[in-house]
Parts: C-alpha cells; sequence; structure tokens
C-alpha cells in the first residue's frame, strides 16, 4: 500500500479518546481479575451517578469515595480505597497505541487527548509518559461536560484550536497536573503560509466496516480551504478517534470528524488511506 503524509495546516488535528482507545481501561479488566465475585456486590449497591459527576469534576477524590456506597460498603464488596487502588495502578497501554503515536509524531501532525476521566487521569499520564506522545490532554474533569455532550467537543474546540490557532499544552487548564515539561509542538498557520518554528510549551469492538481503502478519501476527512495569507487563518479541523460510537456520533454532531477505533491495526490502515502516514 501506498501512502503520502498529510501533515499541512490544513490537515486535522488527531484528537484520541483515551480508555481502550490508547489505554487500557482497568475498569473492565483489572477490576474482574482482581476482585471476582465481590464485584455482584459493588454494582448492586453503588451510586450509579457518583462514577459520571467525578469525571464531570463535580466531585473530587474523596467525595467520590464517600458517595459509592450510599447505604456503606458492604462486607462482601470491594472498599472505595481497594477499588481506587486498583485503578490508578493498572494503566497499561492498548498494543501498538505507543508506536502508531510516535509514528504520527514523527510525520508532523499534532495529537491530542480527550477523555471522559476523573483527575485519576494524571496517574495515567504520570505513569506512561503520555506528555511524550500528546501535544495536550484534556479530560471531562476539567472540561465539566462527558462525551458525547455537545458541550464537551465546544469546550475542548475552542481549547485545543484557540483564538491564536496554536497548539497548546493543558497546563493551563489543569489545576492537579502532574505533568512535566514537553517536546515543543507547531503553529497551525494559513494554507499558503507555513509551518512556523517551534514554539516551547507544554471502549467498543467492532469489524473493520470502518477501515478505509487507499484513495478513498471522502469529503468529511478532506482537508478544509484555508485562508489566504493576510486573512484571519481558519481553525485546523478536529478528528476525534474514539472506540465508542456514540462519542463519535456525538463528534460529527458538534462540527467535528470522527473514527471509531476498532484496534490498531484497524486504525493504522484507516490513517494510512488518508494520507496521514507515510508508511503502512
Amino acid at each position: 500500500m501506498i501512502c503520502s503524509s498529510a501533515a499541512s495546516p490544513d490537515t486535522p488535528i488527531l484528537v484520541f479518546d483515551l480508555m481502550d482507545t490508547v489505554v487500557v481501561d482497568p475498569f473492565f479488566t483489572e477490576l474482574p481479575r482482581l476482585f471476582g465475585a465481590r464485584l455482584a456486590a459493588l454494582h448492586k449497591t453503588r451510586d450509579p451517578t457518583a462514577w459520571p459527576a467525578f469525571e464531570r469534576g463535580e466531585l473530587d477524590e474523596e467525595g467520590f469515595l464517600a458517595r459509592l456506597y450510599p447505604q456503606g460498603c458492604p462486607a462482601e464488596a470491594p472498599t472505595p480505597v481497594e477499588l481506587r487502588d486498583a485503578i490508578i495502578g493498572s494503566y497499561r497501554f492498548v498494543e501498538g497505541m505507543p508506536e502508531l503515536l510516535g509514528e504520527l509524531r514523527h510525520e508532523g501532525h499534532a495529537l491530542w487527548a480527550l477523555s471522559n476521566y476523573p483527575v485519576w487521569i494524571e496517574h495515567a499520564r504520570a505513569q506512561l509518559g503520555l506528555d511524550a506522545l500528546f501535544d495536550g490532554m484534556l479530560a471531562s474533569y476539567q472540561l465539566q461536560a462527558r462525551k458525547p455532550e455537545h458541550q464537551a467537543y465546544q469546550r475542548a474546540a475552542a481549547r485545543i484550536q484557540g483564538e491564536e490557532r496554536v497548539v497548546t499544552s493543558p497546563a493551563q487548564f489543569c489545576s492537579k497536573s502532574t505533568s512535566t515539561p514537553s517536546k515543543p509542538s507547531r503553529v497551525l498557520s494559513c494554507r499558503a503560509g507555513f509551518i512556523a518554528g517551534d514554539m516551547s510549551h507544554t471502549g467498543g469492538t467492532g469489524g473493520t466496516a470502518n477501515v478505509l481503502r487507499q484513495r478513498e478519501r471522502p469529503a468529511a476527512l478532506r482537508p478544509a480551504t484555508g485562508g489566504m495569507c493576510g486573512d484571519a487563518p481558519k481553525p485546523a479541523p478536529l478528528l476525534l478517534i474514539d472506540d465508542r460510537e456514540r462519542n463519535c456520533s456525538g463528534a460529527r454532531d458538534a462540527g467535528w470528524q470522527a473514527l471509531r477505533f476498532e484496534g490498531c491495526v484497524e486504525l493504522r490502515e484507516a490513517l494510512c488511506g488518508y494520507g496521514f502516514l507515510s508508511t503502512p
């Protein structure tokens, strides 16, 4: 398969979901392994509104742990602290994704992460070195909105694109960031212009129906027409890559482009077919 790189000012900024797209979600893998039948008591007695509120930043960690079991923790259920420690100690990459992200960075693409996750995302960020892979990270606890809520995409777009059309770090948006200064990123300029010099800053599965054949570049993923130099530059389009179709649908409704993540191999083929990668 012959592919060509598409790293230009009009190329979409790639915005990756994290859980079960880049990082394996411990809730669906590690908790069953660690707690087995004890999880039945968790699901039966937990407050189902606690986790979404934690993800939106409406609850801090202490508030979430206190609210998890409204009637108190049953003796047969894992304690809130056990759950927390199991989750934040079990982050690992989806196989092949660090290498794929590294190749996309090498091609010069702007990469961001947008995750429905509480402040615990900072543990994954530090443990896996996510700042080395992304130009910036945003989580629902910062945006106070969860995908597929329209506000999540709207607020994320405002922060990613920015009035200056500069890809920046999330440090200024995150009160509890554990990030360290990362590599330089790029300034998005107008179509006839250039990419300016570096500036220092900081789950679902399915078939292969969304894998795109070579040279089938539908209008939904064609670069947007940029303005002439001297005009106010148009913001680069945003492309969400997410394992949940409802999140992809929400992104499209908000004016984004979207690809359903169905595995690293399938995603690589799709990105190559669209011209994001120069080699298969």
